[in-house]
């Protein structure tokens, strides 16, 4: 994935700016964030810890190393606390003790450090001797940087707030104490500074990676369950389709026979009749496997198949009457036809196809005899109706809505369906266009398409 294409960050601590994706980003990394902070502590722990058996053995010659000692195993069981806390609350969302958990570890971690550099400073008397415990002084706190990185490895912020703290209170440590011994100043800050340097390069190091791969993984994922969600709809889309296109085929296969009964009896009129059946089916096919052909233009995204312009509605009225009634037969229906001056922002062709669909739909399934094409304002849209007096598409009153069309058809056992409605929804979808379908039984189909609308004239 090319850096453009990537999230943008905050530069210090390289979280996202998408305080959502952030929000999902930890929630990925918890349980491991979780378990690395729980290492952390123990090894924290521990390392304070071993320290006791140096303490052990003068804890008679000097006072206060006995407290010392109880201080730092107070510490180790409060790592242990917190080793628990962190164990537990990975796999589920961790509660707001939590937190303040880790805040007063903090606070003890700090106070430890602070104990234990005045105390041995305070029990050195020789140069030699400050000297030897500020280069020591500054290894542990180096190590803490590790630990305390390790404990923060997705809270920027806190470890470089910590980092800052204990180079401020070494600092002073050096201005109080002055040792006197120049290589104490150089091997020490060098050896801090670029371990705080360092820390902080692996974690955004560290931090990047590791935010790309969710993001990675994420568009992958999403993308995925658009893949599918689209296999799906296109794997019903063709039973859909060949279910549709069989009926026609099995009414033109028994209208042949019928014809050829009629011929045979020299019944002209019936075989007049049947062959004006015959011509009305075959152009309800022709127009649905044009639609067909339409819809795998939308598919496959090619060039200019949806190049919306200002389109009147009555020129969108008059195209769609007019190939419905090459397709329909006169005869069959009622027409009403109420027009308007007012003009849609869509794509011509897809609009009067998506029409023309709704228009067979009512008369080839729903055997509809009456059909009202009209349009009607919607704040800023046009609705565009085709309304029906047919038997309705369910044996109870339903509404399709074509933003949840496929996913009630996929997940649901409802396989209420009118002749290519799946089609009409896929074009509705794929054009971004609203199509809603009320309809109750008996009463037919109210189905309104909504479009944007435009003040351009023509």
């Amino acid at each position: 994935m090319r850096d453009a294409d990537f999230p943008d960050r905050f530069w210090f601590s390289g979280r996202f700016k998408d305080d959502t994706l952030e929000q999902e980003y930890w929630l990925n990394v918890r349980p491991v964030a979780f378990r690395l902070a729980a290492l952390a502590a123990f090894l924290a722990g521990i390392t304070w810890l071993t320290s006791v058996t140096h303490e052990l053995q003068i804890q008679d010659m000097q006072q206060g190393v006995r407290l010392l000692i109880a201080w730092r195993v107070s510490f180790f069981m409060y790592c242990l606390i917190v080793v628990g806390a962190l164990l537990s609350e990975a796999t589920r969302a961790p509660k707001s003790w939590v937190r303040w958990l880790l805040v007063g570890w903090y606070a003890f971690y700090v106070s430890l450090v602070a104990v234990v550099n005045l105390f041995y400073l305070n029990y050195e008397t020789t140069p030699e001797g400050l000297s030897a415990r500020f280069l020591a002084i500054s290894f542990w706190m180096a190590m803490s940087y590790a630990l305390i990185g390790m404990l923060n490895y997705h809270l920027f912020q806190a470890s470089a707030a910590f980092s800052v703290i204990c180079i401020a209170w070494y600092l002073a440590l050096l201005l109080f104490f002055q040792p006197g011994e120049a290589r104490v100043y150089v091997i020490t800050l060098t050896t801090m500074i670029p371990a705080a340097i360092a820390m902080y390069v692996s974690m955004r190091l560290s931090g990047r990676v590791s935010r790309r791969n969710f993001y990675l993984n994420k568009v992958y994922l999403d993308a995925k369950d658009e893949a599918e969600k689209a296999n799906s709809v296109l794997s019903l889309l063709l039973t859909s389709t060949g279910h549709d296109v069989r009926q026609p085929l099995f009414a033109l296969d028994l209208n042949a026979t019928v014809l050829s009964r009629a011929l045979d009896r020299g019944d002209l009129a019936a075989a007049q009749e049947t062959a004006d059946k015959q011509k009305s089916l075959t152009r309800n096919i022709s127009q649905f496997l044009t639609s067909v052909l339409e819809l795998s233009r939308t598919e496959r995204n090619l060039s200019d198949w949806n190049r919306s312009s200002p389109v009147a509605v009555s020129d969108l009225f008059e195209t769609t009457t007019a190939l419905a009634r090459e397709t329909i037969s006169v005869n069959q229906v009622q027409w009403r036809e109420v027009s308007s001056a007012l003009h849609v922002e869509a794509s011509k062709s897809m609009v009067e196809r998506i029409l023309l669909n709704l228009i067979i739909n009512a008369v080839a399934h729903a055997e509809a005899e009456r059909i009202l094409l009209g349009v009607r304002r919607c704040g800023k849209d046009v609705m565009l109706c085709v309304v029906d007096n047919g038997r309705g598409l369910s044996s109870e009153p339903i509404v399709l809505d074509s933003e949840t069309y496929f996913e009630h058809r996929i997940h649901s056992a409802d396989r209420a369906s009118g002749y290519g409605l799946d089609l009409i929804f896929r074009l509705a979808q794929n054009c971004d266009y609203r199509l809603v379908m009320r309809s109750e039984p008996g009463r037919g189909v109210h189905a309104c398409l909504r479009l944007p609308r435009t003040d351009t004239r023509e």
